[in-house]
């Protein structure tokens, strides 16, 4: 993993109770009730109603030494891992977005009116979205974008089209990263823009998807669209650097969301299968069918060990890059391969709409697409110390075949 982590250091200090009771109770108050109308709407009541009881706030902390404020790691395994066994899959992933992308993003770049916008989506009055993939290219292929922010006197003006938007149904406010140099794929090139959804130019349609149906997934396009300077968050030709600093946290969230559902599902499994009358028995009295459920366990075992190895080294986000990239690189197979299972041994039962284990294992697909592919974390952690060593390390020849090594003989 990354070799720059202190492994021998304590682990960072825990939420307090108080604020890990905050959020959950937040979240517990939050998911009663539903409205009607589009899908995505229920997702915008939780986030609200998650904010205005202070279970957003709960999740910042604030720096010992300087006084900056950040988000707890802690925290937004708390909100994340409670959302994800009370409230439908597009709702969490509506929160990963808001929670560990654009919420800690602000919380180091905003100032000004920029920071009034954040402290909104801290209090609920708001809900935010981050937009980075444009329509037509690849998301694993960002330098590429054609949205552009160009200036015009003393204002900006934003054209372009993003696609696969998190939230963009819902979002009052959408944090766009659009091409601000050369049209080269320099990562300079890049900055970041805070962009109001009612601002006349902006465009937003709902995408149809089989998953993921309370997420709030869209299309936004920008035509003409006028925002004053100060709309820029952070520094000219950082936005790249920025987004792919803070992306890691929301790889992160993915690993607690993993972790929420699987153990749920494969304890719920093992309750249903000691219920399920066979023969005169039970279905868990099949030593196969317990095997099976444990190599389940033991995949989700795997994705928390992930998670906890990198809340060990950071307790506040940005959490280490390349760790991250292995943990979302093995959690879409493993998370799938463990539902599956549980699918699998509830039979017929596990294909009903009324448990919601067939449509939560659609929705769990998700996991090695949205957000960087299987493959691109793949790929990333191939590049990665982990794969090639530290270059920093002494290089260590590998022993002959049939010379002795550490004191015994190759055989």
């Amino acid at each position: 993993m990354s070799a720059s982590a202190n492994r021998s250091a304590p682990p960072p200090a825990a939420l307090p109770l108080a604020g890990a009771a905050a959020i959950r109770a937040a979240v517990d108050a939050a998911v009663t009730g539903a409205p009607g109308g589009p899908p995505w709407e229920y997702a915008r009541l939780v986030l609200a109603a998650i904010g205005r009881a202070g279970g957003l706030r709960a999740c910042l902390s604030q720096d010992a030494e300087d006084g900056s404020e950040g988000l707890a790691l802690d925290g937004l395994r708390t909100l994340i891992q409670r959302l994800a066994v009370r409230a439908p899959s597009g709702v969490t992933l509506a929160a990963c977005v808001q929670a560990a992308l654009f919420i800690p993003l602000m919380a180091e770049l905003a100032d000004g009116a920029q920071r009034r916008v954040l402290d909104e989506v801290l209090d609920g009055e708001a809900v935010a979205s981050v937009a980075i993939s444009d329509a037509g290219i690849a998301g694993s292929d960002p330098a590429a974008m054609a949205t552009t922010l160009r200036r015009s006197g003393d204002d900006w003006i934003l054209n372009g089209a993003k696609d696969w938007v998190t939230g963009a149904c819902i979002a009052s406010y959408v944090l766009v990263c659009a091409r601000t140099g050369a049209e080269d794929r320099h990562f300079s090139n890049f900055s970041l823009v805070l962009v109001p959804v009612g601002l006349p130019g902006v465009t937003i349609r709902p995408r149809d998807t089989a998953v993921m149906r309370h997420a709030g997934l869209g299309s936004v396009r920008f035509t003409e669209v006028r925002l004053p300077y100060r709309a820029l968050v952070g520094r000219q030709g950082r936005g790249l650097a920025y987004f792919l600093r803070y992306v890691a946290t929301e790889r992160l969230a993915g690993g607690f969301w993993a972790t929420a559902i699987g153990r749920d599902q494969v304890r719920r499994t093992a309750a249903w299968l000691r219920r399920r009358d066979v023969a005169g028995g039970s279905l868990w009295d099949n030593p196969a069918v317990r095997r099976q459920l444990a190599e389940a366990a033991i995949g989700v075992r795997l994705i928390e060990a992930l998670t906890e190895d990198i809340l060990r080294q950071r307790a506040t986000a940005p959490p280490p890059t390349g760790d991250t990239a292995a943990l979302k690189a093995a959690v879409g197979p493993w998370l799938t391969s463990a539902l599956g299972t549980c699918v699998q041994l509830h039979g017929a039962d596990g294909l009903t709409t009324q448990g919601g284990l067939f449509q939560l294992l659609a929705d769990a697909r998700a996991f090695g697409i949205a957000g960087g592919t299987t493959e691109t974390m793949l790929e990333l952690v191939a590049q990665s110390e982990l794969v090639l060593g530290d270059p920093g390390a002494e290089a260590v020849d590998a022993p002959e075949h049939g010379k002795e090594s550490h004191g015994q003989s190759v055989r």
